[in-house]
């Protein structure tokens, strides 16, 4: 069985224009689409199975985005994805990044390597930092049945006590009862805590070569 799941380890040279020729990796809890761009930075797009937003919308919880300098993927990298081990691994000439999810936490490891010391940036790339209204008959999300009153609020990016970086999304209200009668589910108002409201995800991202602040 072993050998049959190492015949299916995936190989790639190269970068990627975008993000729809990512690799997944996740623990079935949380998950990441990695990907290297033509500049040599390295891109997690995060996700977890529970990040729903105000307006039932499955968010991905950030978008990680790694920089090296001096950068070894420069000119694109060699990438094997193993199934056997859940690693991925992006490679290229004096330097090695290594990304698995622990199977016992929601955490993304990523481990580089390089032969000569570098700089490593990684910041949040925060694409949701306006509200998002859904009667906006402008907005990207016009959803008719939804224009209930409620908008999903922006994320929030932050330092961590920890000397990282989070980004923080709280539901500030919910379309949890709008949903329910769209579906004429109205009978159920009430005979369940609404799984929306107050509801609060994100991700936190720290580097334990990082002290702590005090």
């Amino acid at each position: 069985m072993a050998k049959t799941i190492r015949d299916y380890t995936f190989r790639y040279r190269g970068s990627m224009k975008t993000a729809m020729q990512s690799l997944p990796i996740g623990n079935g809890d949380i998950g990441a689409n990695v990907w290297l761009s033509e500049d040599g930075r390295v891109h997690f797009l995060l996700s977890k199975t529970d990040a729903w937003s105000e307006l039932y919308r499955l968010l991905k919880t950030a978008h990680a985005v790694l920089t090296v300098d001096p950068c070894p993927f420069a000119d694109g990298a060699d990438f094997a994805l193993s199934m056997e081990e859940g690693l991925l691994t992006i490679s290229a000439g004096k330097g090695t990044l290594r990304v698995y999810a622990d199977a016992h936490a929601p955490c993304v490891q990523i481990r580089l390597s390089t032969e000569t010391s570098a700089d490593v940036d990684l910041r949040f790339d925060n694409y949701r930092s306006e509200p998002i209204d859904p009667g906006d008959d402008d907005s990207n999300y016009f959803i008719r049945w939804l224009d209930c009153g409620v908008v999903e609020s922006a994320d929030a990016v932050l330092t961590t006590p920890g000397g990282g970086v989070a980004q923080i999304h709280r539901n500030n209200g919910s379309c949890w009862k709008a949903a329910l009668r769209n579906q004429d589910l109205e009978s159920w108002e009430g005979k369940a805590p609404d799984p929306l409201d107050g509801r609060t995800f994100g991700t936190a991202a720290y580097s334990a070569d990082i002290p702590a602040e005090p």
